[in-house]
């Protein structure tokens, strides 16, 4: 793992871009998103890019993974696997992308 990904995992996994600028250069991250061992989700933002598809949603969304999903993401077993994504958005968040429930594949179930 190169030096700016071991930054984001320590991270949780994404930072802001002006975080990222005090440690990194532009040609840096760049050359990360090229590789793609990281990934730009929205404007701003960078992640590690092994995060699986209801990670990047969130960070799409500026939200959290909420209800079942978070249990998936999480491992833990749910009833009934949600159709969609379930995510947590501030009301009125600035870029926010969805109303709570966005759409795409439902998280894969754990093993």
């Amino acid at each position: 793992m190169d030096r700016l990904a071991e930054f984001l995992a320590a991270m949780g996994g994404s930072a802001r871009a002006a975080q990222l600028q005090e440690h990194f250069s532009t040609r840096q991250l760049r050359s990360a998103v090229q590789a793609g061992s990281v990934v730009r989700p929205s404007q701003g933002l960078y992640a590690l890019g092994l995060l699986g598809a209801s990670e990047k949603k969130a960070l799409e969304a500026r939200g959290a993974l909420f209800g079942r999903t978070a249990a998936l993401a999480h491992g833990l077993g749910v009833l009934h696997r949600p159709a969609r994504v379930e995510l947590a958005v501030a009301r009125g968040a600035r870029g926010a992308s969805c109303d709570g429930h966005c759409g795409g594949d439902a998280p894969p179930a754990s093993g």
